[in-house]
């Protein structure tokens, strides 16, 4: 059989083996809500992010710890592929370090630190809100005990979107131990995102076996590429 031949083979066996796990997984209730995109308040449906490892941010542009923005940034651009999403909600809660409008904190997000994952509008997070507490960091709040205390709170929610874990805002998004935290987060469930990348599989240049287990991720393009003298022939093959 011809290099491509088998390759396209690949794919569609692999398709057909976790077929069942492409559908949409189910959206939890702490998703199940809509909230207004940072640059035109259009309301995005937070459902799409079912099934992926969530960060969840509260953000400020004028704090002490607003370069954070960089390595949220870093983080989001290198784990995105593996199912990390990061969520941006800027407050003005904390110091009055947000008092800026959507197209200001809009400007300096992209214009200064270069930021792509999804923001969304100037919401109330502090647990002083009352009744205007952002109803997404009610519920996070409630499922750790520990709301907010400044800019910057990270919430890292599980795909399961039941598993949340709180680090204030002194945690620096690149320390080993949170980074830690992420990546246990994103090998948990994993099959409830996979991905398939077709150009991966086009780029190929040597056959691939085609013994895969139905339960592994079959990005075999960067497999081989890092095992290049070792050719998958089933079982568990490495991730990550």
């Amino acid at each position: 059989m011809r290099p491509h031949a088998t390759e396209a083979a690949v794919l569609l066996i692999c398709i057909a083996a976790v077929g069942p796990s492409l559908a949409a997984p189910p959206c939890p209730p702490l998703l199940d809500r809509q909230m207004p995109r940072l640059q035109d308040e259009k309301p995005q449906n937070l459902c799409q992010y079912a099934g992926q490892v969530l960060l969840v941010v509260n953000t400020a542009s004028f704090c002490g710890f607003t370069p954070q923005y960089t390595a949220l940034e870093m983080l989001y651009s290198r784990l995105r592929p593996r199912g990390l999403v990061v969520l941006g909600f800027p407050s003005n809660d904390f110091g009055a370090q947000e008092p800026g409008t959507g197209k200001d904190i809009a400007a300096l997000c992209e214009n200064t630190f270069g930021v792509k994952f999804p923001m969304f509008a100037k919401s109330r997070v502090a647990a002083s809100a009352g009744a205007t507490l952002n109803p997404l960091f009610a519920d996070l709040a409630k499922r750790t005990g520990k709301p907010p205390q400044w800019n910057f709170h990270k919430y890292l929610v599980a795909r399961d979107g039941q598993t949340v874990i709180s680090h204030s805002s002194q945690v620096d998004p690149q320390d080993p131990a949170f980074v830690r935290d992420i990546e246990n987060s994103l090998m948990q469930n994993r099959d409830r995102s996979v991905i398939f990348n077709t150009d991966e599989f086009k780029s190929l240049s040597h056959p691939v076996p085609i013994h895969a287990s139905s339960s592994d991720v079959c990005s075999f393009a960067s497999y081989t590429a890092r095992h290049p003298a070792a050719p998958f022939r089933g079982g568990a093959m490495p991730v990550g």
